[in-house]
């Protein structure tokens, strides 16, 4: 089922619109109906547009994922190059836990790294 878009320029600047965006999600075996809503400069081209919502989605889904695994938004560091150090290290220990292939989600891999060291080595060293 194709989804259908409307697009609508009335009060918005000049090569900005307005995107309704529905989809029908048949991934629980129940179809469920959602209608979203987009400011964008895009042409009003679906494939684009599907192309940019789902960029945007998969860096939120990653920022969240950092956020809940390493508490991201609690961290206080604000002098000097410390956030940019911090950014780095927790993007590595991302990476590092995403490519380990055993079961779990991050955050319990992440755990197991803290207790285990024979489960760290093994991370390192893939």
């Amino acid at each position: 089922m194709r989804a259908p878009l409307t697009t609508r320029t009335g009060g918005f600047a000049e090569g900005t619109a307005a995107v309704t965006a529905r989809r029908v999600d048949k991934k629980t075996g129940r179809e469920s109906l959602e209608t979203r809503y987009y400011i964008t400069s895009l042409e009003p081209d679906p494939k684009a547009i599907l192309a940019a919502t789902r960029a945007y989605w998969g860096i939120e889904i990653f920022h969240w994922t950092l956020d809940v695994t390493f508490d991201e938004d609690r961290c206080r560091t604000r002098k000097d190059a410390s956030p940019l150090n911090f950014a780095v290290i927790r993007h590595t220990g991302y990476n590092l836990l995403k490519a380990d292939k055993t079961r779990g989600s991050i955050r319990r891999k992440r755990l197991r790294a803290c207790i285990d060291p024979e489960f760290r080595t093994k991370l390192f060293a893939a």
